[in-house]
C-alpha cells in the first residue's frame, strides 16, 4: 500500500488527488519510481595517481522513491517531490535532493559546464540491470505522462536518473 505522504504532496502541486491515489482501484495501479544519480563512468587508466580518490562515478544506488501512478503523473510533477520536503509548516530541501546534490558537486565535470550549472539536472531513464542511461528526458517533454514517455510495460525495467548537466556533452 502506497504511503500517506503522496496525499499530502498533491496539495502542493497542484496536482489532484485523484493522480496519486484515487481508490482501492488506483492502489493497485501505485507504481513505485526509483530514484537514482547517472553519472559518467571514470577511467583510472586516465590517471596520473596512485590513489584514484573518492570522487564519485557512475551511476548510484537508488536515493528514494515514491509511490505514483505513472499514467497520470509528470516528471514537472516528480521534480518538487525530489526537491523539496512539505511536511511541515515551510517548504525545505528533502533529504533525497541533498543527497542527490552532494553526488553532483563531487563528480567530475567532464564538459567543462560553467560553476552555475553544477547543480542543474534533467531527467533520464536507465536500465535497472546494466545502469545505462536508456533514455535523456527532452525539457519540453518533462509535462507529458511518465508511461507515454518510456511506456507502461518498459516501465518496470528502468529507473528514474537525475542526470547532472556536468555529465551531458555541451
Amino acid at each position: 500500500q502506497a504511503p500517506s505522504y503522496t496525499n499530502s504532496f498533491s496539495l502542493y502541486c497542484n496536482l489532484p488527488i485523484s493522480a496519486v491515489m484515487e481508490d482501492e482501484e488506483a492502489n493497485l495501479l501505485s507504481f513505485v519510481l526509483r530514484v537514482r544519480v547517472y553519472g559518467l563512468k571514470f577511467d583510472s587508466s586516465v590517471s596520473h595517481s596512485y590513489l584514484v580518490d573518492d570522487v564519485p562515478t557512475g551511476t548510484t544506488a537508488p536515493i528514494g522513491q515514491f509511490h505514483i501512478d505513472i499514467r497520470k503523473v509528470t516528471l514537472f510533477q516528480v521534480r518538487p517531490m525530489i526537491q523539496y520536503d512539505r511536511s511541515g509548516h515551510m517548504d525545505k530541501r528533502s533529504m533525497m535532493f541533498q543527497e542527490a546534490l552532494f553526488i553532483m558537486r563531487r563528480m567530475p565535470n567532464y564538459f567543462d559546464r560553467p560553476k552555475d550549472q553544477w547543480n542543474k539536472y534533467r531527467f533520464g531513464f536507465l536500465s535497472k540491470e546494466t545502469s545505462k542511461l536508456l533514455k535523456l528526458v527532452d525539457e519540453s517533454d518533462e509535462g507529458k505522462p511518465i508511461a507515454e514517455l518510456i511506456g507502461r510495460t518498459d516501465y518496470f525495467l528502468v529507473d528514474l536518473a537525475i542526470v547532472p548537466l556536468t555529465q551531458i556533452p555541451l
